[in-house]
């Protein structure tokens, strides 16, 4: 089977719901939410999206299968200005990359099923800079394994 057709396992199911729910107990919410097409990336974005009681639409994009981080950077620059919270499910090593390019922590590799969250002191997605983003949280699903309420779990 293909990387690109490859189904999110049982455990990264599991993960996956784990942070949907840590997302909802934040009430962490995304004005538009952008993907890799890949299956699993679509069936991680589903997840969220349901769990973060998300209802626009979201856009599957070519470019962000596998993408490096100068494209992940291209594609957020680009959002429209109305759009105040942004999500991007994408790939390792961009993911990653991305992540260290724009926050003011080092992370040395996001694993499958995490999430980092970046505030930037700017209304323009056009004037984000690298190494100007707040890391509000970054969290995995390994964590939550040892060191989160059971039913995060469930």
């Amino acid at each position: 089977m293909a990387d690109f057709d490859r189904k999110l396992s049982r455990r990264g199911s599991k993960d996956v719901s784990a942070i949907g729910k840590f997302l909802k107990r934040r009430g962490i919410s995304a004005d538009l939410i952008i993907s890799s097409p890949a299956l699993r990336a679509q069936e991680t974005t589903e997840k969220i999206a349901d769990a973060i009681a998300y209802h626009n639409k979201i856009y599957y994009m070519k470019e962000l299968y596998l993408a490096q981080a100068e494209a992940i950077m291209n594609l957020i620059t680009h959002q429209d200005n109305d759009v105040e919270s942004l999500m991007v499910v994408a790939h390792n090593p961009g993911i990653t990359d991305i992540a260290n390019w724009l926050g003011d922590i080092a992370i040395l590799k996001m694993p499958s099923g995490s999430i980092v969250s970046l505030t930037f002191d700017t209304d323009k997605w056009s004037d984000i800079e690298t190494h100007k983003g707040v890391v509000d949280f970054f969290v995995y699903p390994k964590q939550f394994r040892y060191a989160l309420p059971s039913e995060l779990m469930d």
